[in-house]
C-alpha cells in the first residue's frame, strides 16, 4: 500500500485532486478527493470506489449538502446523516436514516427542520407515512398517523400550554376542532411539502399559505391553497359546477390520504384516497339506500367489507365490486346464508338458515342449490335448485328414494311406515302417475 497525491491533467475539466492510499494503482484505504468548487469527499475507498465510512460535501448554490455515513460501491448505502444548508434562508434540514444505492429507503427516519421542529417516524417515498411523532418549535407535540406527509387519521396533539386533543385528522387538520388553530404559526406547520428526494430544491416546513378561493373557467371552484404552478396543495375543497364535491389533503392536484366525496345523487364517501381513488372507507349510496364499509380497488369493492341495503346485509369478501369468496348474508325475511360466493351469487359450499334452523346445507352454483346437499326432508343431489341425481326424500311417514330429474322422481320407489296409505308427498307431486301406481 502506498500513499500519494494524484492530480487530474490540467486539460480535463473539472480539475480534481486525491490524497490517500493506493493498492495496485487503485484508490484503496483512506483518502480525500476534491473536485473544486463543488465536491469534497474524505473517507474509505475500495477498488477505486468510495466504500465504508466517509463524509461527502456537495455545493450547488444556494444549497450545501453534507452527508456523513456509510458508502458502498461509490453510492450512499447504509445508515447516514444528511444536512442541507440553504444560504438564502440561512437555515438547514437534517435527516438521519438508511440509504440504499443513493436512495433514501422506506423506514424510520429522524428529520430536524430549519425551525428546530423534529419528526421521528416512518417515511415512504421520502415523506412521513405511517406512525410518527413530530415535536414543533413551539413546543407542541403530535403523535399519530401520517399519509403522504400530512397528519391523517387518528392522532394526539399536546399543546405547549398543556391542552390535549385526541381525535381524527383529515388533510393535516383536525376535524371539527376550532381550538387547534392558535395564532402562533409554529402550531400550523404542514408537512405536506416535505421531500426527502435527492433533487433540489429541498422544501422546508413553513406555515401554510392563507386559504383562498379559485374559480375555474368551467365553473368549478376550489377553496384552499394553490402553489405557483397552479396545483392544489394541502387541505382544500373542490366543488364542481354540477354540485359534486371533493375535499381532503391535496398533493399535486389529487386527494391523497383522508378525505370526503359527495355527488349530486346524494351519495357520499368518507375515508382514505390515493390520487383521487377510494382506498378504504364508507360509501353511502343515494342518501342512504345502501351503505358499504371496507376496502376498494379502482373505486370498486375489493377485499373485506360490509354492504347493507334495503333488502339484505352482507359481510365478507369482495372482488371487482361483487361478492366473491367467503361471506355472510342476512336477508329481509330473517334467513341467513354463510358460505361461498362468486360474481355476486352464492357458489361453493354454504349453509342457509331460517329462524335459526338449517334449511339447506351443501353445494351452490350461480345462486342455486347444486351438487350434493341436505334440506330438512331431503338428502342427495341438486341441479339448478331442483332435486337431481340420487336422493332420498322423507315427509312424515313417507320415504321417496331413487333417481331424480328436474325435481321429480324418475326411477325409484315410495315406501311408508305403518298403515298410512301411499300417496304422492307434497315434494313429489310432479312424479309420473304410472310410476306411483306400479310402486303401490
Amino acid at each position: 500500500m502506498t500513499t500519494r497525491t494524484q492530480d487530474t491533467p490540467q486539460d480535463t475539466p473539472p480539475p480534481s485532486t486525491f490524497s490517500g492510499e493506493f493498492v495496485r494503482g487503485k484508490r484503496h484505504g483512506i483518502g480525500t478527493q476534491r473536485v473544486p468548487p463543488t465536491i469534497t469527499y474524505s473517507g474509505g475507498y475500495k477498488d477505486d470506489k468510495r466504500d465504508g465510512q466517509g463524509v461527502l460535501i456537495t455545493t450547488t448554490p444556494p444549497l450545501t449538502t453534507t452527508y456523513e455515513g456509510s458508502f458502498k460501491n461509490d453510492s450512499l448505502d447504509g445508515f447516514g446523516k444528511e444536512t442541507i444548508y440553504n444560504a438564502m434562508t440561512k437555515s438547514s434540514v437534517t435527516r438521519e436514516g438508511v440509504w440504499t444505492s443513493n436512495a433514501k429507503a422506506d423506514g424510520d427516519w429522524m428529520v430536524t427542520f430549519g425551525d428546530s421542529s423534529i419528526y421521528n417516524g416512518h417515511c415512504v417515498e421520502g415523506r412521513p407515512h405511517g406512525m410518527g411523532v413530530c415535536k414543533y418549535a413551539s413546543g407542541d407535540v403530535f403523535s399519530g398517523h401520517f399519509e403522504h406527509g400530512l397528519r391523517s387519521g387518528e392522532g394526539v396533539i399536546v399543546f405547549a400550554g398543556g391542552e390535549l386533543y385526541e381525535g381524527t385528522f383529515i388533510g393535516d387538520q383536525p376535524v371539527g376542532l376550532d381550538l387547534f388553530y392558535p395564532q402562533s404559526p409554529g402550531k400550523q406547520i404542514s408537512m405536506a411539502n416535505v421531500s426527502l428526494s435527492d433533487d433540489p430544491p429541498y422544501a422546508l416546513p413553513l406555515p401554510p399559505a392563507p386559504s383562498s378561493s379559485h374559480a375555474y373557467d368551467n365553473g368549478d371552484i376550489y377553496e384552499g391553497v394553490v402553489d405557483s404552478a397552479g396545483l392544489r396543495q394541502g387541505y382544500g375543497k373542490y366543488t364542481r359546477r354540477c354540485g359534486s364535491t371533493l375535499s381532503g389533503g391535496f398533493i399535486d392536484d389529487l386527494v391523497c390520504g383522508d378525505g370526503e366525496m359527495t355527488d349530486t345523487q346524494g351519495s357520499k364517501f368518507v375515508g382514505s384516497f390515493d390520487k383521487n381513488l377510494f382506498i378504504r372507507g364508507t360509501l353511502i349510496f343515494n342518501s342512504g339506500t345502501a351503505v358499504y364499509k371496507g376496502a376498494f380497488l379502482n373505486n370498486l369493492f375489493e377485499g373485506e367489507g360490509e354492504l347493507v341495503d334495503e333488502s339484505e346485509g352482507y359481510k365478507g369478501a369482495f372482488s371487482k365490486g361483487l361478492k366473491e369468496g367467503c361471506g355472510t348474508c342476512e336477508y329481509g325475511d330473517g334467513s341467513v346464508y354463510v358460505g361461498g360466493w362468486r360474481r355476486g351469487k352464492r357458489e361453493g359450499e354454504g349453509v342457509l338458515r331460517r329462524k335459526g334452523e338449517v334449511v339447506y346445507s351443501g353445494g351452490w352454483k350461480e345462486g342455486n342449490k347444486s351438487g350434493q346437499g341436505m334440506t330438512t326432508d331431503y338428502e342427495g343431489g341438486f341441479a339448478a335448485g331442483l332435486y337431481s341425481g340420487f336422493g332420498k326424500l322423507v315427509t312424515g311417514q313417507r320415504t321417496v328414494e331413487g333417481q331424480f330429474r328436474c325435481g321429480a322422481l324418475c326411477d325409484g320407489e315410495v315406501s311408508a311406515r305403518g298403515s298410512a296409505p301411499l300417496s304422492p308427498p307434497p315434494h313429489a307431486r310432479r312424479f309420473p302417475p304410472p310410476l306411483l301406481t306400479s310402486s303401490a
